[in-house]
């Protein structure tokens, strides 16, 4: 069983704000931008993920720049939860069986659609007060 978890981001309006701006304007606009929208999603999943005994789970989840995959106009963010600070993050997302079943409790399933399109907003906010700040 794969303990991944990819969610693909689809901001085609948001990427086509950036049309006609130069790839200096570009390159400086793109990361502030998606961090904004990675912000949501992390929000999100905070504040969705149930909490344990321990509160390692929330604990565990994290945002970070992802500087092998950005280049220029592109900026990644990866939001997801430290395998090895709270290795059943897996199961609580998906549940298991054993001696001691335990139901699924999807907290970043479905917190995609959720959140998305204020992701959308929030990240178009962004790139207008950055536009903004430029003068453009």
């Amino acid at each position: 069983m794969s303990r991944d978890f990819e969610m693909k981001v689809d901001f085609d309006d948001v990427i086509a704000m950036f049309d006609g701006l130069s790839d200096k304007a570009k390159d400086s606009l793109s990361r502030p931008v998606a961090q904004a929208g990675a912000q949501v999603f992390y929000d999100a999943y905070r504040a969705k993920v149930p909490t344990g005994k321990t509160g390692n789970l929330r604990s565990s989840i994290y945002q970070a720049f992802s500087k092998d995959n950005s280049d220029g106009p592109v900026a990644e963010y990866h939001i997801s939860w430290n395998h090895v600070k709270a290795p059943h993050g897996f199961n609580v997302e998906y549940g298991h069986g054993g001696p001691r079943p335990a139901p699924a409790k999807a907290y970043l399933r479905n917190t995609y659609d959720e959140n998305v399109n204020r992701a959308l907003d929030v990240m178009t906010a962004r790139l207008d007060s950055e536009l903004n700040y430029l003068g453009l």
